[in-house]
Formats: structure tokens, sequence, C-alpha cells
């Protein structure tokens, strides 16, 4: 029986030795150095523990070697860390010192990754150089700052290399890189980066990988070296200043398989057919340089790499459209921005064996699409912005995107369009006729809708209100779109941008569009909708535009006020309607138009797209500013403008104008408004366009006017304002049509009081009411005297009247070559003193 009981005994031994080895090994024997030195390093982080996964289940009391991230040696001999992950630890920041201290003391670390945290800008712990076993270090998206680390030069033994997304700035050189010849894999994209790329950087014996794009290198890209046993693959440079020619050498890469240089300034010629020399290549950018790509080569696909699967070549200047038809894996093709013509081959449809999923051939010059042709699985179209014509190609079933906009397509859209995939849509800018199919509501990915700019006619399907959280952009303006907004908006609404101007829309706003709280931009000018001021908007907390002029509002604006209301507001656009009210109970005060934006951004509606990389479609509006209708193609938060004229408002113009700081428009033109003109519009030193014509307004123009240096647009005409005009750095620049009928103005840029004596008791002892300026009453009494010294003669002694009309007569015959010299200047005068006797008789 105990014989029994020892052998199972021993077999379970045996089993853990055998299968638990590695546990038993690690968890016994955590040298009590590394424990220190790792719990050191935690004390010196500021990590967020609630949100922390690794380094809260750091506990003293337990085996090092078991907690989350840490990973030890096996060897009999020890438990010295060799690995060391607290990726995605919420990280904030350090003391950078201890930090530093307590990694160098981990000597026998291999591994070590402090990616996706945000050090907030601390320098690359020089403590890192003596771990001279390091193979691996990731300091992705890491929040590192500083010039770039000379002391990497000492980590001989790294294999991988991760900086992208941090703030290293300064240069790198060949010292940084020429003794670590085991590197396969560098990282440095998106980082603050300048000078030129070192020629060591490509001379590495066992580099694969290299990734140099965001930064802002420039000169010419280096020759590669060693071209025949390069193991380079993968090289990527693009968005920074490189200038100069492609090198040569660059095609000598047998195992390139993956490259980008876009967005550079690379220049030169190159022939599409040297892409033939890399034989594994599958992905190729060169877009938006200065090259000159030329693609005409009969059978030029044969020269392409067979296993090309992406082929980007936006903007390179290309004339004809390169063949690809032998490609049997191309995925991809970009080339939008170039300057090729004529017909859009009917092929493009079928390469790749059927394969190809997107398909760029935006701002080009094609004409049509060349006929028979069928769509077949391409998820992503563009053709905006060519000259093609006839009927639109109906979509696949399986599109995410398609942007025909920018065309001259005629026919209607199709009551069968199928867009149940799809995610953006846009047909806007062409010569649509018809009306809107309900088809196009079965959208349930809809996130994009563009209709706008065509000559659609009829009702707008209610349908197209109701697509819920989905949709984020709704454009229907500029067409002739007839009767009432007639749908509910759903209360899960997601709509960012409602466009519907430019219609021949009835009836009111309605108020379930108060469900959509994510409106940033609603603009319903130009149609014909009669109702009150929509106030319940003001549960629209991001609404940054609101456009409502040339419409049949009415009433009075009785909003009632509400903490935190319309507090993004920076367009107010209500011109041209019927609204009534005292304009200091009616007048707008938001904080964006007081307080101004910290940072500059662009209104936009951004999206997922083709790759997962992400889209951005920028908000527009048409607006009267500076006395012309101006699309701003693009909204900036930072821009603020008033429009509220032609209404009917009367009052004063409030003094709180003044918190106004960051108004850049102000058009109260066309109403009743009375009072003087504040003084406090002069704090306004953003004001680029301000417009108070035609209303009633009294009293002097305020000298704190010429104190607004960007004013560029003025016009103060048809008002009864007195006085004179005050003097200014840019007053004087503008045209009398800007202060006429004011019936009291005087001074310049008016050359002359008007007929009605000047109304002077407001003047104070400086002006002219009370004062002679002898620099105009010096000139004029100068003129008189000159004058009288010829006339006077004239009058009274017969002999110089005689010797003057004689001689005057012959000086004007010689220089006008008159055809009747005998005729005496004299009878001229006595011929035009006749007619106006005649005259007044």
């Amino acid at each position: 029986m105990k014989i029994q009981n020892f052998i199972v005994l021993l077999t379970i031994t045996l089993f853990q030795i055998l299968f638990g080895l590695d546990k038993v090994l690690v968890s016994s024997q955590c040298l009590a150095d590394q424990k220190s030195l790792l719990l050191q390093f935690k004390d010196s982080l500021n990590f967020n523990s609630t949100l922390s996964t690794k380094l809260v289940t750091w506990n003293p009391s337990t085996d090092c070697c078991d907690w989350e991230g840490v990973t030890c040696s096996i060897s009999k001999n020890s438990g010295h860390v060799i690995g060391l992950d607290v990726s995605s630890e919420y990280i904030s920041g350090c003391q950078l010192n201890i930090t530093s201290n307590s990694l160098s003391g981990l000597r026998y670390l291999e591994r070590l990754n402090l990616g996706f945290n945000n050090f907030n800008a601390s320098e690359f712990p020089e403590g890192l150089s003596s771990l001279t076993s390091l193979s691996y270090l990731n300091l992705s998206t890491a929040g590192f700052g500083g010039n770039f680390p000379s002391s990497i030069a000492n980590l001989t033994q790294l294999v991988y290399l991760d900086f992208w997304t941090n703030n290293f700035s300064g240069t790198i050189s060949s010292t940084h890189f020429e003794n670590l010849v085991n590197l396969e894999y560098i990282d440095l994209g998106l980082n603050l980066l300048s000078g030129t790329i070192p020629s060591s950087l490509f001379g590495l014996p066992s580099l694969r990988k290299l990734f140099l794009s965001y930064n802002d290198f420039h000169g010419s890209l280096p020759n590669f070296t060693n071209t025949q046993s390069s193991q380079l693959n993968t090289f990527y440079a693009s968005w920074n200043n490189l200038s100069g020619p492609i090198p040569i050498s660059l095609f000598d890469l047998k195992s390139l398989g993956s490259s980008s240089l876009s967005h550079n300034q690379l220049s030169g010629e190159f022939q599409l057919q040297k892409l033939h020399r890399f034989k594994n290549l599958t992905y190729i950018n060169f877009s938006f340089n200065n090259l000159s790509v030329e693609s005409r080569h009969d059978n030029s696909s044969i020269f392409l790499p067979p296993l090309l699967k992406e082929f980007k070549m936006a903007s390179c200047k290309i004339q004809h459209f390169p063949d690809l038809r032998h490609l049997p894996s191309l995925v991809t093709v970009d080339l939008a921005e170039n300057q090729i013509s004529g017909d859009i081959p009917n092929w493009i449809w079928n390469v790749g064996n059927g394969g190809l999923q997107y398909l760029n051939l935006s701002l080009n010059q094609f004409d049509k699409l060349q006929e028979p042709f069928v769509i077949h699985n391409v998820s992503w179209i563009d053709l905006r912005s060519n000259n093609l014509r006839g009927d639109i190609p109906v979509p696949p079933n399986n599109v995410l995107f398609a942007d025909y906009s920018d065309n001259f397509f005629n026919s209607t859209i199709p009551t069968n369009i199928n867009l149940t995939s799809a995610i953006f849509f846009s047909v806007s800018s062409n010569l649509l006729s018809g009306t809107i199919p309900v088809s196009v509501c079965n959208a349930p990915n809809m996130k994009f809708l563009d209709l706008s700019n065509n000559y659609l006619v009829g009702g707008i399907p209610s349908c197209v209100f109701e697509f819920g959280q989905t949709l984020g952009v709704l454009r229907l303006g500029n067409n002739s779109l007839t009767g009432n907004i007639s749908g509910i908006f759903r209360s899960d609404c997601g709509i960012e941008t409602l466009d519907l101007h430019g219609n021949l829309l009835q009836g009111k706003v309605p108020e379930s569009l108060a469900n959509c709280l994510k409106l940033e931009v609603l603009n319903l000018g130009n149609n014909q909708i009669s109702d009150s001021f929509p106030c319940f908007l003001q549960d629209s907390p991001r609404l940054h535009v609101l456009v409502l002029h040339s419409n049949a509002f009415h009433g009075e604006i009785m909003c009632q006020e509400r903490d935190q209301s319309w507090e993004n507001l920076q367009i107010y656009d209500i011109a041209s309607n019927y609204f009534t009210g005292n304009l200091s109970q009616n007048f707008p005060a938001w904080k964006a138009m007081k307080d101004g934006r910290n940072v500059v951004n662009i209104l936009g509606f951004e999206f997922q797209s083709f790759g997962n990389s992400r889209k951005t479609y920028e908000d527009a509006v048409t607006i009267s500013i500076k006395g012309k209708q101006l699309e701003l193609e693009k909204i900036l938060n930072i821009f603020t403008s008033i429009d509220i004229s032609n209404n009917h408002f009367e009052g004063n113009i409030p003094h709180t104008i003044g918190e106004l700081k960051s108004l850049v428009s102000l058009n109260l033109s066309l109403n009743a408004l009375t009072g003087s003109i504040p003084k406090s519009i002069g704090t306004l030193k953003l004001l680029e366009t301000l417009d108070l014509s035609r209303n009633k307004l009294t009293g002097k123009i305020p000298v704190e006017l010429g104190d607004i240096s960007f004013l560029e647009v003025l016009d103060l005409s048809y008002n009864q304002l007195t006085g004179k005009i005050p003097t200014g750095s840019q007053i004087q620049t503008f045209p009398e049509s800007s202060f006429e009928e004011n019936k009291g103005l005087c001074g310049p840029p008016l050359h002359k009081c008007s007929g009605v004596p000047v109304i002077t008791e407001d003047y104070d002892d400086e002006d002219p009411g009370n004062n002679i300026k002898w620099e105009f009453v010096a000139p004029e009494v100068g003129f008189a005297v000159g004058l009288g010294i010829i006339i006077l003669p004239l009058i009274f002694n017969k002999r110089w009247r005689y010797f003057y009309y004689k001689h005057v007569d012959q000086i004007l015959s010689r220089v006008f070559k008159m055809k009747h010299p005998s005729e005496k200047f004299s009878d001229r005068i006595r011929s035009r003193g006749s007619r106006i006797q005649r005259d007044r008789s």
C-alpha cells in the first residue's frame, strides 16, 4: 500500500516538473532587487488606477514575476526581469530621474513597451542607454519629446524600434544608427524631426521596414546602398518636404514590396515602366508631388509588377490612362487630380479579375463612361469634378461610397437605386431633374446624402428626415423642391448638417428638429417658410450656424434665454424676413461671439472610409458679407457673423454689443433703428464688415470707430448722422457712398457738407463750427487773387481784352486744330452768355 502511495506521489511530482516548470521557477525566483526597482518605477509614474489593468496588480507581497506586464527569465540561477509592458496604462507623466534610474537598474531587460500613454513631453529616459540587452523598444504614442536621443546608439542589440507619434525633434544622423546592425524595424513617423535623411539608414544590413512619414525631413532622398543585399521591403516617407528626383537606386531594391513617398515635393520625370523591376511590389504611392509620370506605353501593364494590389498616382501630371488590365491582384486605383481626358475605359470595372474595390478618378477631364459597362464589386467610386454627361452610373448593391458631384449628368435619379450598404452618396452640382425617389431612404447605413445644386422638383419624401442616428449630413439645397418639411425627426436623430436652402419650401419648421441634439449647421435660407422664430432650437447645444434669411419668418423673437443655450452659435443670419420688436431685447450675445476660440477647427463631419481610414466632409454656407453673397467653403469656428438686416427691428443698438469681441461681420441695415451709434462698437477689434445703413440713427459717429484697424467694409449711409467724420487709420479710406444721405455729416472723405447748413450745436471746441481752418482758406484766397489779376484788365481795358482774345484764339486753334479758327473766342463767350440769358428768360 505504501509502495502504491509512493508511486502516485512520484507521478504527481513528475507531472508538476514536466508541465509546470516555467511557473514553478518564475514564481519562486523573483529577485528582491528586481522587485524593488519595479516598485520604484511604479511609484515614479502618474497613472489612473481606476483604468489601469497592469500596474494596479503589482502587490509588494507577491512574486514580481507574477505581476501583469512583467516577464522574468527562466534560468535556474536568476529571476531577472527581461520583459516590461506597461502600454495603455493611462500614464500621464512621471518623475523622469526616478523613472530613468529604476529602468536602468533592470540590466537584463530585453523587451520594453511604454506605448500608448502620455509622458507629457518628457525627454527620452537616458537610463535606457545602459540596457545593452534590449532588443525591443516601443515608445509608440507615448508623449515623449525633446531632441532625438543620441544615446540610442548604445543599444546595439536592438531589433525593433518604434517611436511613432511622439514629439521628438531635431535631426537624425549616421551616428545614431550605424552600429545598430541588428535593426529590422524602425518607425519614427509622426514626430517633429527635420534635416536630411542619413544614408546610413539604408545601409543597415538587417533592416526590413522603415517608416519616416509625417515629419519635416527635407532635401533629396539619399541613394540606397547595398541594394543587392538589402532586405528592405517597406519604405514610407510620405508627408515630408523631400525634394529632387526619386533616386534611381530605389528601383534596385529587389525586396521592396511597399513604398509611399506621397505628399512631398519630389520632382522630375518618372517612367511608369520602371516599376517592373519591383517583382514583389504590392503597394506604391507617389501621389501629390511635382512628378511628371509618363504612363503611355504599349501593353504597359506587362511592365507593372504582377503582384500589385494598390496603385496610387494622384496629382502626378498623368495625361493618359495607364493600362492596368493584366494585374490580377489589383484592388485600389487612385488617379485623382491628373490631366486624363476622353472616356473612362469600360475594362476598368473588371481589373483585378473583378476584384477592384477602390476607384478614384476625380478631378480629371473625363467626358463620358465608355459603353457598355457594368460596375461589379467596386465599393468606393469617386468620379467627382469631371465633365461626365448622360445618365448617372448605377452603383453596385455593395457600394459604400459613391461621389458623382460636379459633373454634367443630366438624367433623373433611378427610382430603383440600391443604397442599402452606402455610407456616402453625392450627386450634387449636376443637371439632374425629376423627383427624389423614395428608394434613397432604403439606406440604413447612410451618413452623408447630398442631392444639392440640381433641378429636382416635387416634395421631399418624409422618410428622408427619419434616418435616425446614422445620417450626419443631409444637403438638398439649391433645387426647386416644394411643399412643407413634413417629416418627423426621430428621437435618436444624428443629423449634424441640414441644408435645405434655395428651394420653394413652405409651412413651418417642425419642432421635432429639436431632437437633433448633434445639429451644428442649419440652413433654411431662401425659401418661403412662414413661421415664428424657432425658439425650440435652443435645445440644440452644438449649433454653430443658423441661417433663416429670405423667408417669411415674422413676429417678435420671444425666446427665454437659458443657461448655456446656443453657447457655440457663431453665424446668425435672419436677414430679409418680417421680424419685429425692440433690438435691445432681441440682440444676440452668445458665448462663442464673446470669448472666441483657443483652438481653430473647421466645422465638418468625419466618418470611417475605405481601409478603416477617416474621411472628413467640410461644411459650407453662403452668407452676405462685404456687400456680396459669399460662400464659405470652410467654416472656421473662429469666424463669427450677425446679420439681422432687412427686418422691422426698432429701438437703440445696445451698448452690450461691445461684449462680442470675436465678431467679424455685423449687418443691422434696413431696419428702423434709432438713437446713436454706441461707442462700445469701437472695442470690436476683429470687425471687418459693419453695415448700419438705412436706419434712423442720429448723433455723431463715435471717434472709437476710427480705431478698428481690420475694418474693410463700412456703410453708414441713409441715416440722420451729424457732425464731423472722425479721423482714423482707415475710416478716411472708405468711399463717399459709405456716408451719403446723412445731411449733417462733414469732413473727409466727403468733399463738402451737404447743401443745408451744418448742424453745429453738438460740435466741441475743436469742430469747424467754431474755428477757421486756415489750411482751407489760404488756397481759396490765393485762387481769387490770381483770377482777379487776369479778369480785371479784361473788364476795364479794351486793349488788353483785344490782345487776349486774339492770341488765345491762335493758341487754341493750334492746340486743338479747330476747324473754324476765325471764330473769335469772345464770340463764343458772347454766344454762351446769350444762351444763358435765353434760358433764364
